[in-house]
């Protein structure tokens, strides 16, 4: 336990200064030297850390941990999966002025309270992938099951605009197999598909056995946003709320483990996303006109949810997920979902790694003929990335950065370091 909680607290001590380094060498880039800047920190929850966020997993070595065990998944978290760490950037302030002097009389521009900051959160945001990882763990096993005994389950995701659905459904497609788990987000229906039965165009998409499907927002567009924008009449969405409840009917009758998901987030915490959203340009894409429209009519959407639940909810009941904190809403609603599944562990049996074939005679290994194929321009390298903050590479300032950490840790001893997961508080 000891050696597994002091290598998570260094890779977070790493990932949370370079995270310090990242966002004091932009700041440093916008004014003269001496000059006080205000910064606003850059969210990494665009689509660039959407690439960063896939890693593989040795599936077979977490696969039994309990999420209640914390110690050893803590030892059997893979070493990319420390770069999530850095994830979550926050929405405030800092002054980027003062100097933190290193080895070597290197000068780094970052304010130390902003490091320890840095650190305490990062350590934090392992205690929240601790758990996210035994979690992802068990959807690999409820997986396995549903494809093994092919059952069906169809999950769907409704809420309002910024409530954290996509971010959630990331969390889950992200580890289970493409092939067994679809998601399923639909457009505006087009001339002919208007002209169809309402859920003609989600039948397709429904799960056959061994599948499980996604549905990022579903047939209950026309009891939100159909209704509330006028693009349905009363008497459609009145026909179908009392449709929708024999069809679900059908579903569960057919043998789909249905469930329905609301993401439920406060005025407050839409705002401060959607201005997050304006802000970044990575992350406009995620708004539309319509979604800014559909600030004005906050009210009609409440009284249109509140309709919802209680015309339709006979054959399946809502399940509301408090998503004002993505973090916890991700792991309730997956915790949920797991829940919602009768499954069970499948033995495997142990994959055995054949021995690579030997090398014919006849083969001569050679560079790649350039009238054929051409290596990509290799603009990074493992050695460093090629960038530099005032003529200094990245790894030296983090160095700097981590070994002044280190000597704070030096104040603890190994005891202090060996906690029991189970009964003390990452905080403390």
């Amino acid at each position: 336990a000891a050696g597994g909680t002091v290598t998570l607290l260094c890779r977070c001590l790493m990932f949370a200064s370079a995270r310090v380094v990242r966002v004091c060498a932009s700041s440093s880039s916008k004014g003269k030297k001496n000059k006080k800047h205000k910064v606003k920190k850059h969210d990494a929850n665009g689509a660039v850390a959407a690439g960063a966020r896939r890693r593989r997993r040795e599936v077979d070595s977490v696969a039994n941990a309990n999420a209640a065990d914390a110690s050893s998944v803590v030892g059997g978290l893979p070493t990319t999966s420390s770069a999530m760490m850095i994830r979550h950037a926050s929405h405030d302030e800092f002054d980027a002025t003062a100097d933190v002097s290193g080895g070597d009389g290197v000068n780094v521009p970052i304010v130390k309270k902003r490091a320890v900051k840095e650190i305490k959160k990062a350590i934090l945001e392992a205690e929240y992938l601790v758990v996210l990882d035994a979690l992802q763990q068990e959807l690999v096993t409820m997986q396995t099951y549903i494809k093994a005994k092919g059952q069906k389950v169809c999950v769907v995701f409704e809420g309002r605009d910024a409530a954290g659905k996509g971010g959630c459904i990331s969390r889950i497609t992200e580890v289970v197999s493409p092939r067994g788990c679809r998601v399923v987000a639909l457009s505006a229906p087009t001339v002919e598909e208007k002209s169809q039965w309402y859920f003609q165009r989600y039948v397709k998409h429904l799960p056959s056995a061994g599948e499980i499907v996604l549905f990022d927002r579903s047939w209950y567009n026309r009891s939100g946003v159909e209704r509330v924008m006028g693009f349905a009449t009363e008497e459609e969405v009145a026909r179908f709320e009392r449709e929708v409840i024999e069809f679900e009917r059908m579903l569960v009758d057919s043998g789909v483990v249905l469930i329905k998901l609301w993401f439920d987030v406060s005025a407050d915490e839409q705002e401060r996303r959607f201005k997050g959203r304006i802000e970044h340009s990575d992350k406009r894409w995620k708004l539309s006109p319509m979604d800014l429209f559909a600030r004005s009519k906050w009210y009609d959407y409440a009284k249109a949810r509140d309709a919802m639940f209680e015309n339709t909810s006979a054959t399946v009941k809502w399940s509301v997920v408090p998503a004002d904190d993505k973090r916890i809403a991700r792991l309730n609603a997956i915790q949920h979902i797991l829940s919602s599944v009768d499954y069970e562990e499948i033995p495997s049996e142990p994959l055995v790694l054949p021995l690579q074939q030997k090398k014919p005679k006849d083969y001569v290994e050679k560079p790649f003929d350039e009238r054929f194929a051409v290596v990509v321009p290799q603009v990074y390298t493992t050695d460093k990335i090629n960038v530099s903050v005032e003529g200094r590479d990245w790894a030296d300032i983090a160095d700097v950065i981590v070994d002044k950490a280190k000597k704070e840790f030096k104040q603890l001893s190994v005891e202090q370091l060996s906690v029991d997961l189970d009964d003390t508080s990452w905080p403390k």
